[in-house]
Parts: C-alpha cells; sequence; structure tokens
C-alpha cells in the first residue's frame, strides 16, 4: 500500500470514530440517557474512570456562615453522577465566585462526584468594588 493511500485511510477511520463519538454524544442528548449504558456495554461510573461502588450515596452539605441566605438544605449525590444543581447564594457587596471542596477545588452542577464521603462545600466571594 502507498504512503497516500494509507493517510487516506488513516484519515477515513479518524473521521469514522469522530462520527460514532458525535452519534453517542447526540442520543445522550435528544434521549435523555447515555448510548453505551442503554445497550450495557458500560456504566456511568466506569465511564467516569472509577469503579462501581454500588450506587453509594452521599450527602453534600453547604457552608453559609459568610453568607446573607439562610440554611441550605443539604442534598445526596450519587457516588459517580453528577452533583446536579447547586444554590447560588447572596452576599450583600460580594459577588458569588462558586462552589468548592475543603480542598479549594471548584465543583459545578455537572461536576462528577469522586469524594466517597459526606462533604461540605464552600462558597467563595469576591467583594465587590466601589464605583
Amino acid at each position: 500500500m502507498k504512503d497516500n493511500e494509507k493517510k487516506h485511510d488513516k484519515n477515513k477511520l479518524q473521521i469514522l470514530i469522530a462520527l460514532a463519538a458525535l452519534i453517542v454524544a447526540l442520543f445522550g442528548v435528544f434521549f435523555g440517557g447515555n448510548l453505551l449504558e442503554r445497550l450495557g456495554i458500560v456504566s456511568i461510573s466506569q465511564q467516569s474512570g472509577i469503579e462501581n461502588r454500588n450506587s453509594q450515596m452521599i450527602t453534600v452539605s453547604f457552608d453559609n456562615k459568610s453568607g446573607d441566605f439562610p440554611d441550605i438544605t443539604p442534598k445526596n449525590v450519587l457516588i459517580g453522577s453528577e452533583y446536579g444543581r447547586l444554590t447560588v447564594p447572596v452576599r450583600r457587596d460580594y459577588t458569588f465566585e462558586g462552589w468548592f471542596t475543603s480542598e479549594g477545588e471548584r465543583v459545578t452542577a455537572s461536576t462528577i462526584v469522586l469524594i466517597e464521603h459526606n462533604h461540605t462545600l464552600f462558597p467563595r466571594w469576591l467583594l465587590r468594588e466601589e464605583n
């Protein structure tokens, strides 16, 4: 096989792989699920790089000592899944920058829960400058 033919075949393969990934992603968007998991090929926990933990549920609490907001109810989350919707607190003269773990890692609604025990998230605030 000539070099040009090898290069052409390699390009075809890369295009096919990209199309397959797009189809899998679109399936999840339009049908609310993961194609590989629905077909029984792989579980969500395998996709996120962690082993199956028998769907262990943990409780996430929210530190609210610094905000002008009422207590935020802790939420139960599944290890290996997304945190899901997170409350946006309010604090006078500050801008909320997000929720963070005690180790300083940012957590968003789409962050996968990898901490295997109950834990607390902490708000990070930025003081607004007066004009």
